[in-house]
């Protein structure tokens, strides 16, 4: 009778230990996304830009001269250029304060370090005043074309 009693006891103990527990309230989506940024890590953003059209003038997009002789990588006709960038995305390194733009599809990136004590000028292959110089020449072109009176 013993052992038939203890069998009972265990038993009831074990289905009391089944019991469903109460489940903790969803948290709102809110809380969820503001507990993913809590530390947003070592890039900060800094926004999102439309590229002028300097952007498609840089000549080589890591600023800094190119080291001589080294070999220029190939470039697969398939990929994205300067022209193809729509966005340029502007990032903070929170731990060395280093400024980097970067094309949205080129993937191209100007890097500007303000404590560094050298920052190279970014070289362009063409620069606002050159712009500026065509757009008066096109414009002069256009005015003499407009004055010159038409042969019937």
């Amino acid at each position: 009778m013993k052992p038939l009693v203890l069998l009972a006891a265990a038993l009831s103990l074990a289905l009391v230990g089944c019991q469903k527990k109460k489940e903790a309230p969803a948290a709102p989506a809110s809380e969820a996304v503001s507990r993913l940024f809590q530390h947003p890590g070592r890039y900060q953003s800094a926004g999102l830009y439309m590229p002028s059209r300097l952007w498609t003038q840089l000549a080589d997009a890591e600023s800094g001269p190119a080291k001589p002789g080294a070999p220029k990588p190939a470039i697969d006709p398939a990929s994205a250029t300067l022209n193809d960038d729509g966005q340029i995305i502007v990032v903070v390194d929170s731990a060395t304060g280093e400024v980097r733009q970067c094309g949205n599809l080129s993937g191209r990136c100007v890097r500007l370090n303000p404590w560094a004590r050298t920052n190279v000028p970014i070289a362009l292959t063409k620069h606002e005043a050159d712009f500026e110089r065509e757009e008066a020449a096109e414009a002069a072109r256009l005015a003499r074309g407009a004055s010159r009176p038409t042969n019937p």
